[in-house]
């Protein structure tokens, strides 16, 4: 009790600890790492003239950082108009991010460059694209004319920036904004891909939980979707169509793979509102990928339903979790409540994992607030588009699972230890230190079931115990069935066990033993209690009386049947021994 009292007073540790590695991340994602500049650019955010036609708008003059052209889609073209810088600038190039929408480039009045035509014409998903025209020398002071046409309904709300100047200098700009999410979004496709094959290991060879295999999903579908996003996929590939539907796909599988995750590794959320839960988000992937492979429809239409899904379910989860904790707290026990990649009973690993999954959550919020206020306020969002808290909130869930295993592992390992105590206080003779009758009876047991040939068994009684008792005190007596006891260790030391069935009872179990297996312990004993017998001033002497029997030679493999034979044997000597009225 001491050592949970101690351990929860530490818990302020793990918030804090997360706020410095947030702290670091944000540092480093600061502009003194900044690539240096080696021929120069431009963001062209000012000067231009844009006339929205799906909401009739048209602005002159203006900044794309302040700029509200309303919502863009339904095939009516944005148009953007701006002069070319003239600036003379090695391997210069006009580059611009677009999505859902077709492009045509016009400069001088001259169409230089088209994308995704085709795609829009065919009726599917036009991609996330980096659009980049290269600028010659007769290119500079001309009119640049930037089409846009949606291929959605709703296909956005906002300009990105256009940027003119070199093309390595550029995307060495574009790629140094996006240290933050491209560190952390390698860490966990990478944890993610780890964690999901040392599962595989330990749930085929160690008995692992599947909970691992959907923990390690969490952390690769949140990494996945972190460098999508920001398009860091992009810059490595031309799959545009491929990587921007992978985009979707991993956020609409982060809600799924939570759920499947609580579920399996805790029965507390083993309730028909989280299997509901996973079952609607196992449909909505399904639907979603399906209408959008066939073409029926596209999958980013469905942004809005994956944000209402994701709070509906963060509200069931909070409330759950803090109910479920806060009866631990009040009955102050901790066997209602397991959490984790592994069942636990420890209230410090819930809370552990309770401080990341609300961090988590409220990142979420953060940026859900964030994206629709923006969206809808007033003010170009695509000029800053980031999801940072999501980011930072993805990273605490991930660490705050792996500090949840970690904790549950080292509650494993004091548990299996205490456990092993306890077995051994239920398993083994308080006098003797050898196996007990219930240990004994067991193992006959699990003889029956594994090794049902080539076994032996030897009973053995210890003469004269109740003449000790009598005439020298049960003191004696105790005594006397110690000494015995350490003689039959010290020298049936081949033994698969070794056990006192109750009394002046003795059993020994050889899983593969044979009749000259036993008759060579026995002779081994019998010397070691004529030595311990030939001591001067002893109070009494020690002897036995013994019996064996082996499953090869009767024939029989119940092992119940052949201690009972060993047992019979036993009897037969200590008849002898009586009428011999002597030791052996």
């Amino acid at each position: 009790m001491e050592n949970y009292e101690f351990s929860l007073k530490r818990l302020w540790l793990i918030p804090i600890t997360m706020i410095f590695i947030i702290l670091l991340l944000m540092g480093f994602n600061s502009s003194f790492f900044d690539a240096k500049v080696q021929y120069g650019y431009y963001n062209l955010s000012e000067g231009w003239d844009v006339v929205n036609e799906n909401e009739g708008l048209e602005f002159h003059d203006v900044s794309l950082w302040d700029i509200n052209i309303g919502k863009a889609g339904n095939y009516k073209p944005v148009t953007m108009i701006n002069t070319i810088p003239r600036d003379r600038i090695p391997a210069a190039a006009i580059v611009f991010r677009t999505y859902y929408c077709s492009v045509e480039v016009y400069i001088g009045g001259e169409l230089k460059y088209t994308f995704a035509k085709d795609i829009m014409e065919s009726g599917r998903m036009c991609p996330k694209h980096y659009n980049v025209i290269p600028v010659t020398a007769d290119c500079l002071g001309k009119e640049l004319k930037i089409v846009l046409i949606p291929n959605e309904v709703y296909s956005f709300s906002g300009l990105s920036p256009v940027y003119f100047g070199n093309i390595e200098d550029v995307y060495r700009s574009i790629i140094a904004d996006k240290r933050l999410p491209l560190l952390i979004g390698t860490f966990l496709c990478i944890f993610g891909f780890a964690m999901f094959i040392t599962s595989l290991y330990m749930l085929v060879y160690h008995k692992g939980s599947i909970a691992l295999i959907f923990a390690a999903n969490i952390s690769f579908d949140m990494g996945t979707y972190i460098l999508d996003f920001n398009d860091l996929y992009h810059f490595i590939s031309d799959a545009d169509r491929f990587y921007t539907f992978i985009e979707y796909l991993s956020l609409y599988f982060i809600p799924l793979s939570i759920i499947v995750f609580l579920i399996t590794s805790n029965s507390y959320f083993r309730n028909w509102i989280f299997y509901l839960c996973a079952v609607v988000d196992a449909l909505f992937v399904i639907y979603t990928t399906v209408v959008h492979c066939l073409n029926i429809d596209h999958i980013c239409n469905y942004l809005s339903v994956i944000h209402a899904i994701g709070f509906v379910e963060g509200i069931l989860f909070i409330g759950r979790l803090i109910i479920s904790i806060y009866g631990t707290l009040k009955s102050k026990k901790n066997d209602d409540i397991t959490l984790g990649a592994v069942n636990s009973q420890s209230l410090i690993s819930s809370i552990v994992f309770l401080i990341g999954v609300l961090i988590y959550l409220v990142c979420i919020f953060i940026d859900m607030a964030l994206y629709l206020i923006k969206t809808n306020t007033g003010g170009n969002y695509e000029m800053n588009k980031e999801i940072t808290f999501f980011i930072i909130g993805s990273l605490c869930f991930v660490l705050a699972i792996l500090l949840n295993y970690f904790f549950i592992s080292i509650e494993h390992i004091s548990m299996d230890r205490q456990n092993r105590q306890l077995e051994g206080i239920a398993y083994t003779d308080e006098l003797t230190g050898l196996s007990n009758r219930a240990r004994c009876e067991l193992e006959l047991a699990s003889i029956k079931k594994k090794n049902r040939e080539g076994f032996s068994v030897i009973s053995i009684d210890v003469d004269k115990l109740k003449t000790v008792n009598d005439t020298l005190g049960h003191n004696m007596g105790d005594a006397l069935i110690k000494e015995f006891a350490d003689a039959f260790a010290a020298s049936v030391n081949d033994a698969d066990l070794l056990g006192r069935m109750g009394g002046d009872e003795f059993i020994a179990i050889y899983k593969k033993g044979s009749e000259s297996i036993c008759k060579s312990a026995m002779e081994r004993l019998v010397k070691e209690i004529e030595k311990r017998n030939a001591k001067d001033n002893r109070a009494y002497d020690l002897s036995f009386s013994y019996g064996y029997a082996c499953s090869s030679n009767s024939g029989n493999i119940n092992p119940r049947d052949i201690y009972m034979e060993a047992d019979k044997n036993m009897y037969e000597m200590k008849k002898i021994h009586h009428k011999e009225g002597a030791c052996l």
